[in-house]
């Protein structure tokens, strides 16, 4: 059983990075398209982390003096820490 975490690059959620657990998260992978996950295991778990401002119960307001990357980091940062708030509340 392996776990996949996936952030997005960009707004079209066509590619961007994974960790994989089997080597603790600690290499980062590339993927260009979100089919190339539908190869796992039904023993195997996807974790996309969305950025923010796509979801509505977590309203992002991207600042139009940076760049749409620049916004798009912010707004995942902030995704990550309510995901891993939220999980250590579940944890302990």
């Amino acid at each position: 059983m392996k776990t996949y975490v996936a952030h997005l690059s960009n707004f079209n959620l066509s590619d961007g990075i994974y960790y994989l657990s089997k080597d603790n998260y600690k290499s980062i992978n590339k993927f260009s398209c979100l089919k190339e996950f539908e190869n796992l295991d039904h023993k195997d778990t996807l974790i996309v982390l969305l950025p923010s401002m796509l979801v509505g119960s977590f309203p992002f307001k991207s600042n139009e003096k940076l760049s749409q990357q620049v916004n798009l980091a912010t707004s995942s940062l902030i995704l990550t820490q309510i995901f891993l708030a939220t999980y250590l509340k579940m944890i302990f």
